[in-house]
């Protein structure tokens, strides 16, 4: 039985999922950091730049939740990484304000 656990670990298993921890920087860019291999946040953005490579387009705010469903993810937190991952992939607006100048360490 196919269960949003187990997709969650098949994606943790996968080869992109080490690729992506192994290109891994802090960086910030376009005011957006990525996400820490090993968090929910960083499973959200492999799974983003999955969906594009497959479909060659954005994901939908509703095909973000359905992303985040069938991997056992909060819809919320889905919804919030789309906009840093797409600011820092430059498909959207660069993020502004006191958090897109990045760490101050």
């Amino acid at each position: 039985m196919d269960t949003p656990a187990l997709r969650m670990e098949a994606l943790v298993a996968s080869p992109q999922y080490e690729q992506a921890k192994a290109s891994y920087s802090n960086a910030f860019v376009n005011g957006a950091g990525r996400q820490k291999p090993g968090s929910v946040g960083f499973a959200l953005w492999l799974l983003y730049d999955i969906f594009c490579a497959t479909n060659n387009r954005l994901p939908t705010s509703e095909e973000v939740m359905a992303l985040a469903d069938a991997h056992g993810l909060n819809r919320t937190s889905a919804k919030n990484a789309r906009l840093k991952w797409g600011a820092y992939r430059g498909f959207l607006p660069p993020r502004t304000g006191e958090y897109a100048k990045g760490p101050l360490s």
